[in-house]
């Protein structure tokens, strides 16, 4: 099995009307963009500042796999509140 370095966005909730929405990222470049538009809400979650490479593993940017993190995506340009998030 190979691994595709492509970084992808794509909706994963069925059509139809729900309480909440997902979107999937996953790829190489899927920790950095994450990293780049969520503000965290959780003060004990420290995520690691400064530029990001692509391809860094979740735990080297505070992230923990297979968790859950409750906070914002942000406009990264001007930080403006885009939506709630988990």
């Amino acid at each position: 099995m190979t691994v595709d370095p492509d970084t992808i966005a794509a909706i994963a909730t069925p059509s139809g009307r729900g309480g909440i929405g997902i979107i999937k990222i996953s790829g190489s470049k899927s920790f950095p963009i994450a990293k780049s538009i969520f503000r965290t809400i959780d003060s004990n979650l420290n995520l690691v500042s400064g530029a990001v490479q692509e391809g860094q593993k979740p735990e080297q940017l505070g992230f923990e796999t297979h968790r859950i993190y409750y906070g914002h995506i942000v406009d990264p340009d001007n930080g403006r509140l885009l939506d709630e998030v988990l």
